[in-house]
């Protein structure tokens, strides 16, 4: 006997550490964009039959179905989310904890309680306009035979009660293992619900496909985002680094370490203003730092603009150089509370691209007074997170024109604070 059902797919956080954000995200077919839902079903007893909805066999069209025993043979479902890890705004984060996730249906048509399925994670490829029995798994696949582990799902799986079974009754399902083996690396080829043999009330749902305004077919996420966000005094963390130096006339020898704003012009060799920036202890193993070796999508420096104009401004960063002028100590690893520019820049020299910073800029950007700018800085961070050069922040330097004002930590609260965001 078949059974219908509509599916929504909720996956749920509930609990996070405070250094991590929550993102609660939805993928339905015609909601907020999203339309990279695939769902079909084969039929062992019809092996080389395609099922997707203009094929769609006696009944609903727009039906997918699992069933124990219908023609003959078992009905496997067949469900995917494309696009649902990424970097994207409206995507979960690669490598996110998953805490909860909870498949869900509303039951069409009544079922046995008593009955279940075997959900996996698929590793074969499937168009859901072509997929069949026979060549999603190779033609080798007996008739009531399971998915073979290793070769057409995944080791993990989660067992599933049709219960409640009734019409118009909520189905529910945890399958937090499954998206969190996605999450983990796992190429996102959706999964399979085997019904088991003696499932001959077999469950289903309407299809991506149908034209009603209801949920159908609808993944709901809530996860770790992966995101951390170093801001002095958010979440406990302190370790902003923020200093000007200057080398016309006094400035040479001045810190100017507790300056409300991180002060940049250029006028000539002998009159340059250098911005000093560096965000401490973001990388480790303890809760808020990224861990050593982890892959960085993306990290977005955000600073706010007092006073901008014409002038471009360069973020280079900063390398490692030790030496001793004249009995001056110069060293690159700055302390904002004593670094002047004769101990930053050896000779006093403007700093040449390969000795205090890298051959090219990390990027560049036009300021504007009164506005928020936002640095992709994912190259230095990525470096310093593999361990391939050692994290001592980013120098800043305007090209000629009108000077340039960045709101340090000292700011006060007028203007935000610099804030490093990595995921």
């Amino acid at each position: 006997m078949k059974q219908y059902a509509y599916f929504v797919v909720a996956l749920v956080i509930f609990t996070v550490p405070a250094w991590a954000q929550e993102r609660t995200l939805e993928f339905q077919n015609g909601l907020n964009g999203y339309e990279g839902t695939d769902d079909s079903f084969v039929m062992s007893g019809n092996p080389d039959r395609n099922t997707n909805f203009e094929n769609n066999p006696d009944g609903n069209q727009f039906q997918i179905e699992w069933d124990g025993s219908d023609s003959g043979g078992r009905n496997i479902a067949l469900f995917k989310f494309n696009g649902l890890f990424g970097d994207g705004p409206n995507q979960v984060p690669p490598g996110a904890q998953i805490v909860k996730a909870e498949l869900q249906t509303v039951v069409t048509n009544s079922g046995s309680s008593s009955q279940s399925s075997t959900l996996s994670n698929l590793l074969i490829e499937w168009d859901e306009e072509t997929v069949t029995f026979n060549n999603l798994f190779n033609g080798g696949l007996g008739t009531f035979e399971d998915p073979l582990v290793g070769q057409h799902v995944s080791e993990l799986s989660v067992q599933l009660f049709h219960d409640p079974a009734g019409v118009g009754d909520i189905w529910s399902g945890d399958i937090t293992e499954l998206i969190q083996e996605l999450s983990d690396g796992l190429p996102n080829n959706g999964f399979a619900i085997v019904p088991a043999e003696d499932a001959s009330n077999g469950f289903g749902h309407l299809s991506s496909e149908t034209p009603i305004s209801e949920p159908v077919t609808r993944l709901t996420v809530e996860a770790t985002s992966g995101t951390y966000v170093f801001e002095n005094g958010v979440n406990g963390y302190e370790g902003v680094k923020d200093v000007w130096i200057g080398n016309n006339g006094n400035r040479y020898f001045t810190n100017y370490g507790a300056s409300q704003s991180i002060q940049l012009e250029r006028n000539s060799e002998d009159d340059v203003e250098l911005g000093l920036l560096r965000f401490d202890n973001i990388i480790g193993a303890a809760d808020g730092q990224i861990p050593d070796g982890g892959t960085v999508l993306s990290a977005l420096l955000t600073l706010w603009v007092q006073d901008g104009g014409d002038a471009v401004v360069y973020v280079d960063e900063i390398l490692p150089h030790n030496s001793e002028v004249l009995g001056v100590e110069i060293d690159t690893y700055f302390d904002e509370d004593s670094v002047t520019f004769e101990t930053f820049v050896e000779d006093g020299v403007y700093p040449q691209y390969g000795v205090e910073v890298g051959e090219e800029p990390v990027a560049e950007f036009t300021p504007e007074a009164f506005s928020v700018v936002d640095i992709d800085v994912t190259a230095s961070v990525q470096k310093w997170t593999l361990g391939e050069a050692p994290n001592y922040g980013w120098l800043f330097e305007a090209t000629s024109g009108a000077p340039v004002n960045l709101s340090a930590v000292e700011g006060g609260e007028s203007f935000g604070p610099p804030k490093l965001i990595v995921t």
